[in-house]
């Protein structure tokens, strides 16, 4: 169920990018037909049925190839600080630490909506690993910012 409801939501904003581009289009004055023949016409050539075939192939991977789960070498308790900092400086802001584990949101509205609202990024420990886990660019971006922190902070201890 959680999957239909991330392919949905991608869906949604792949209709909304379109529709924003075509504006574009239609606003510069490059758009041949009028903006209320498009939707007869979109649908009426092969390549309208290709775009839509494409957005919505794209929405049903997206719960698949858009989230991912990293592992970063360290201790959730001994590296908590590092961590937090990590995800601050993507945007984020600690949501929930129930003891085992932390999960992340983003800090602002906008960048929520951008993120389709699955903005949760979880973290918790995994042997001697970090485990994160959440949408792929955002944990993309902060496993390597944390493992720069922690590989900083086991220098200075040194």
């Amino acid at each position: 169920m959680h999957s239909f409801v991330r392919s949905v939501k991608y869906f949604v904003h792949l209709c909304v990018l379109c529709a924003a581009v075509i504006l574009v289009m239609h606003l510069a004055g490059m758009l041949a037909v009028a903006p209320a023949e498009l939707p007869a016409l979109l649908f009426a050539s092969w390549r309208g049925w290709v775009l839509a075939a494409a957005v919505v192939l794209l929405s049903a991977a997206y719960p698949f190839t858009g989230f991912v789960t990293r592992r970063v070498e360290g201790f959730l308790d001994d590296d908590r600080e590092r961590v937090v900092n990590a995800f601050r400086a993507e945007g984020f802001v600690p949501a929930d630490d129930d003891g085992e584990g932390m999960t992340f949101r983003a800090a602002s509205p906008l960048r929520r909506l951008w993120l389709h609202f699955d903005d949760e990024v979880r973290v918790a420990q995994f042997g001697q690993w970090i485990e994160l886990s959440g949408q792929r660019r955002t944990v993309a971006r902060v496993a390597p910012r944390l493992e720069g922190y922690i590989a900083a902070h086991a220098r200075t201890k040194e």
